[in-house]
């Protein structure tokens, strides 16, 4: 098996290395996350389907769109040359300059295949908010 990965180098010298496509650990972990940043007001499971359906919005006092960028950061990034080891730490001590120009090019690339992004829902739920804009 073999993932196609986009590499960027910086003018400094430091480079960052992620999947050129959302892997399914980092959907899970993205997943997993917003669960806990949404209200499920009206919300059910259609037993017949597996479908949720209902009102599904973001809990504003839960809210944390950074939360989640860090979560599909961690777990998009193959290498990077700012550590042998790619964690939330050395993610932390990363120049936003360099994060923030990795995150745009995976929300520009990744929303090409990922329902979530577009406001539907990977199981095709209704009515559902979308988690990146």
């Amino acid at each position: 098996m073999t993932i196609g990965t986009k590499r960027f180098t910086f003018e400094n010298g430091d480079w960052w290395e992620v999947y050129e496509e959302k892997i399914w650990r980092a959907q899970r972990a993205v997943a997993a996350l917003s669960k806990k940043q949404l209200r499920l007001a009206d919300a059910k499971v259609n037993l017949e389907t597996g479908k949720l359906v209902g009102e599904v919005s973001i809990d504003p006092e839960n809210w944390d769109p950074e939360a989640l960028d860090e979560a599909l950061l961690l777990n998009s990034t193959l290498k990077w040359s700012y550590s042998p080891s790619v964690t939330a730490e050395i993610l932390g001590m990363i120049p936003a300059g360099h994060v923030h120009q990795v995150i745009a090019w995976i929300d520009q690339e990744y929303k090409k295949a990922d329902p979530l992004a577009i406001g539907a829902s990977a199981n095709g739920s209704e009515k559902t908010s979308s988690l990146r804009s």
